[in-house]
């Protein structure tokens, strides 16, 4: 499985596939090779095979939250965006930290205009790992971007706290800045 990893990050899907087939030989109700394999179908274009591979892997282990990921964003290709929301809001239900989920909420309710479901998924997050950067730094934006200043001002020097290094800092900072002055 690690080998059909490494082949499948290098671009190599037909190395993936060989590996991944080998060792789902071996373990056939492994969910996350499942997964793997479902993620593999992701890269060649099959989102209708993918999300059977993911599908599988839920049969396998109902509270996989990478398997409704993977179903999420196939959804999400095939143009069904409210089962797309759908699976990533059950992967989060799961693992309010799962950060690719995480991601996907952020980017999509930025697009949708579904911005306040990813500021309470990011809080939800954050409240388990106050830590978090780029979760911080999301929420931020997401605050500026609905013109709740003053939230998107205590989170960004909360981010400053965190990790006064982070790439998006200084331009939050700007855009606070600039938003205040108007």
């Amino acid at each position: 499985k690690n080998l059909g990893n490494l082949c499948l990050r290098s671009g190599d899907i037909e190395g993936a596939q060989e590996y991944y087939h080998r060792a789902f030989r071996l373990q056939p109700e492994s969910e996350s090779l499942l997964v793997n394999l479902g993620t593999l179908e992701i890269q060649r274009g099959d989102f209708k095979l993918a999300i059977q591979r993911f599908q599988t892997a839920l049969t396998v282990q109902p509270t996989c939250a990478k398997a409704h990921v993977g179903i999420a964003m196939c959804h999400r290709e095939l143009g069904d965006t409210e089962l797309a929301w759908g699976n990533v809001e059950q992967a989060l239900d799961i693992d309010s930290s799962l950060g690719t989920a995480l991601q996907l909420c952020v980017a999509w309710a930025m697009s949708d205009g579904r911005e306040a479901a990813a500021v309470e998924r990011l809080q939800a997050h954050l409240q388990k790992n106050p830590t978090d950067d780029q979760s911080t730094y999301f929420l931020a934006a997401l605050f500026y971007r609905a013109g709740k200043l003053q939230d998107a001002w205590f989170e960004t020097q909360k981010l400053f706290w965190i990790n006064p290094t982070h790439a998006g800092l200084p331009q939050l900072m700007s855009d606070l800045g600039a938003g205040r002055a108007a």
